[in-house]
């Protein structure tokens, strides 16, 4: 269960947020402010862009992690990291399909707000902060796991880009501060769903060989190998 808390508690906030967003369409109360707010800072946009640029490109990121730690892994373990990679490749798609549910506009310059082009799609979820989270974070808190020393030159890039991504996407014009939000809020169920199924087939191999030194313990015979107490051969001597 602790497994899903994730997916679970991020999915909760997200249902709400969606249907009432499909009810009443963007922009909601706090959209128009908050584009303003954003945009009223001047000279950022080539961080704007570096920043979607990197979500545009995601796919190169995790299809290099995901071939390190192949690489790095045991033998025992690749299928789970192939799993991984799978369940990972097929939620991308997720906010396509929440797109086409809740069916809401993006910014226009109807509202007094700049935006860098015109965009056809539908605004809520963000799909580059949904994809975002689920990628870079994925490669966040699994780094340890496949790269070990090296996780931390991974890490901290990865978390910059999740924390900038919703900045960045209000910022061009291209959404709602309420479809970033779902975009972080539906992106960490996503990515809850990958972490599960990554410990669930990662730790059982560890799980299975403390499973068979358990019974060893506690009968308090030695294991092969393992020398005899001190009182056991003194007792065996006399």
């Amino acid at each position: 269960m602790q497994r899903w808390t994730l997916t679970l508690l991020s999915s909760l906030a997200a249902l709400p947020l969606s249907v009432y967003v499909a009810i009443d369409q963007a922009p909601v109360p706090g959209d128009v402010a908050g584009i303003r707010a954003v945009q009223s800072v001047e000279g950022l946009g080539l961080l704007a862009e570096a920043v979607n640029w990197a979500g545009d490109l995601r796919w190169i990121p995790a299809a290099a992690f995901l071939a390190v730690w192949l690489m790095r892994c045991e033998r025992q373990d690749r299928r789970a990291v192939l799993l991984t990679g799978f369940v990972l490749l097929v939620l991308q798609g997720g906010s396509q399909v929440l797109k086409l549910l809740v069916d809401s506009p993006r910014p226009s310059p109807a509202y007094g707000v700049a935006i860098d082009r015109v965009r056809e799609s539908g605004g809520f979820p963000s799909g580059h902060v949904y994809g975002d989270v689920l990628t870079y974070g994925t490669i966040a808190v699994l780094a340890p796991v496949a790269l070990g020393t090296w996780s931390a030159a991974v890490r901290v890039p990865a978390v910059t880009i999740v924390a900038l991504a919703g900045w960045a996407r209000v910022y061009v014009g291209a959404h709602w501060p309420s479809d970033v939000v779902g975009g972080y809020l539906w992106g960490a169920a996503a990515l809850g769903v990958v972490l599960a199924i990554a410990s669930r087939s990662l730790v059982p191999s560890a799980g299975a060989s403390m499973a068979a030194e358990l019974p060893n313990r506690h009968s308090g015979r030695p294991q092969a190998g393992e020398p005899r107490s001190r009182e056991r051969q003194e007792s065996d001597s006399r």
